[in-house]
């Protein structure tokens, strides 16, 4: 019974601290799940010859019928379908955009964005790997940070280091503790650090590290792929950064 008792304590906490938000079904794949007031993370599905069916998260920040998006889905099409939804449904355009970093989950509806006239971000690592792949290139770059309003709300784009490659970023909105932490972050359930093909596992612990010393009151971090939670994804990361070393 006592441990009963602890375990619903322990998801009163839960469901205290991350409330069930509202969720937008646009279709089979495609989710907007609220955070906070204005904030939404995008998370989408695909089916895969190799993965098979997994997620991919992205971020909205949306104000005065105007939406901030970080990371797109995987194609030009279903990024198309989030922004006809927006427009049609809710009246919001998109007008701005960053990627965590230059693999397709984060830049692959990168192209029909820049089509449309959203104004496209990204760190200049990002940019050089563009280059290289021949993919859609960003109107803006910066190196290691770029700070600006979105709609009177401050962002922090910030390259802290490598880590699940060698260009990810980091997206904070200071105001409201909510943080795109992107492939660099595991979700809780997360049992490794995923593909490390252009990884830079060395380095990733103390990327996180910082993060975690810069953005110790963070609520919210919605992760690369898997389920939003809080700060404690980074204690997970680097968790996970230990594991896998140890094996090393």
């Amino acid at each position: 019974m006592k441990g009963i008792i602890i375990l619903l304590v322990l998801l009163l906490t839960f469901s205290m601290a991350f409330p069930s938000g509202h969720t937008i079904r646009i279709d089979e794949d495609i989710e907007l799940i609220q955070l906070s007031d204005g904030f939404y993370m995008h998370q989408t599905f695909v089916n895969s010859p190799t993965f098979g069916r997994y997620s991919s998260n992205g971020l909205l920040a949306i104000k005065n019928g105007k939406a901030f998006m970080i990371d797109t889905p995987v194609t030009n099409e279903t990024t198309a379908k989030i922004a006809t939804y927006l427009k049609d449904s809710m009246n919001v355009q998109i007008v701005s955009f960053t990627g965590g970093h230059f693999h397709e989950d984060c830049i692959g509806g990168m192209e029909y964005l820049k089509k449309a006239g959203v104004t496209t971000i990204l760190n200049k690592r990002t940019e050089i790997k563009c280059k290289e792949l021949n993919l859609p290139l960003p109107d803006t770059t910066f190196d290691e940070n770029y700070f600006f309003n979105f709609e009177e709300i401050p962002v922090e784009c910030r390259f802290a280091g490598g880590g699940h490659t060698a260009d990810n970023i980091i997206v904070y909105f200071p105001d409201q503790k909510v943080m795109f932490g992107g492939c660099l972050v595991k979700s809780a359930n997360s049992k490794n650090l995923g593909n490390l093909n252009d990884a830079l596992v060395r380095e990733w612990k103390s990327t996180i590290q910082k993060i975690i010393d810069l953005y110790p009151e963070t609520k919210y971090i919605v992760p690369g792929h898997g389920d939003y939670g809080g700060i404690d994804l980074l204690y997970h990361t680097i968790e996970l950064v230990n594991n896998y070393q140890k094996k090393e």
